[in-house]
Order: C-alpha cells, then structure tokens, then sequence
C-alpha cells in the first residue's frame, strides 16, 4: 500500500510514495518509486517556505513568502513562472477557480487575488475573518474558510472582487476545510 503525500519544502516539490523524513529546513529526504511519481526536482525560484498549493487545470498556485506565484504547468517537468501577486500576507492555504485565486492567511484573513490574466495576477481585496484563516475550499460561490478554534465561516463570492459574510459553524479546531456533497 502506498502512502501518498505532497512535499513541499526548500521549494521541492514532490509526490512520492514511502516518505522518509529527515526534514531539516532546506532539506528533504524522499525515497520513491520514479517508475510511478516521477523524480524529485527543484521548481527554480519558489522560496524556501513555499507551502501553499492548488493545481487548476494547467496553472499552479503557489503561495510562499508573502506572495502567491502563478505557473504553467502544461509541461509539468518544466514548470514556467507567469506572475507573481505580492503583499499576501503569509499564505497557509490556497484554492482556486476561474483564475480567482483564494488565499488563507492566518492573522490577515483571505486575500482575493485575480489571476485571469496569469501574466499579471494582483491581490484585488481582502477579506476580514473571524478569526485566523487556515484552511479554505470553494463551492459554487461559497468559500469554506476554517478558523481555527472559532470553525468555519461561510462567504459569498458571488462578486470576487467583493466577498460577503454568509454566517459561520462552531467546530472544534478547524485548521484546514473540505466541502464534499453538502458537507
């Protein structure tokens, strides 16, 4: 049985099979199976703290630093930067639709960034959470946004450029959020 995880640390970015952790800052250790993931390579210019991904369609969301860097991945071994949306806050999570990209940012809330050009993607506004946003997920026009110890807050985003508060749902520690069938 395999165990499927994503790495992302030093600016590798990995999918592997059989994880070995000797996961010191700017280091990873990775045994694999190549034959079924593929090798392990540096994507050039993604920071060391690059942690925050979402892959729509052909474009790669990477949040890392206080940006959200925006790739083609049409050749996936030759990722190519198109643009990068400064000023993000510290990106813990991301999600994406439409070229709208949704960025969780702890103590800065959700950042909306435009990305339907990806050559030129900008943070357009920024939404003011509850409490600290972690996680996120999207439905419709619905953003998931978990907050911590306060649960998970629902906002409409119906307009991007101008996401409203819809209501919330007391949960226990909510550090990241998925939407699947009405849940």
């Amino acid at each position: 049985m395999f165990r499927r995880m994503f790495l992302v640390s030093a600016g590798i970015l990995a999918a592997t099979a059989g994880l070995a952790a000797d996961l010191r800052p700017g280091t990873a250790v990775v045994e694999s199976d190549a034959g079924v993931f593929g090798a392990v390579f540096r994507v050039d210019g993604v920071p060391p703290d690059g942690s925050a991904l979402f892959l729509d369609g052909k474009t790669l969301y990477c949040g890392a630093g206080c940006e959200l860097r925006v790739y083609d991945v049409s050749d996936p071994l030759k990722p190519r930067l198109r643009s990068v949306a400064d000023g993000i806050g510290h990106p813990r999570q991301v999600v994406a639709r439409d070229g709208w990209a949704y960025v969780t940012a702890r103590e800065t809330g959700v950042w909306v960034v435009d990305a339907r050009n990806p050559d030129r993607a900008k943070a357009v506004t920024r939404f003011d959470t509850i409490e600290l946003a972690t996680g996120i997920d999207l439905a419709g026009d619905v953003l998931f946004v978990g907050q911590r110890v306060n649960g998970v807050e629902y906002v409409d985003v119906t307009d991007p450029a101008h996401p409203a508060h819809i209501g919330v749902t007391k949960t226990a520690e909510s550090q990241s959020v998925v939407y699947r069938d009405g849940y």
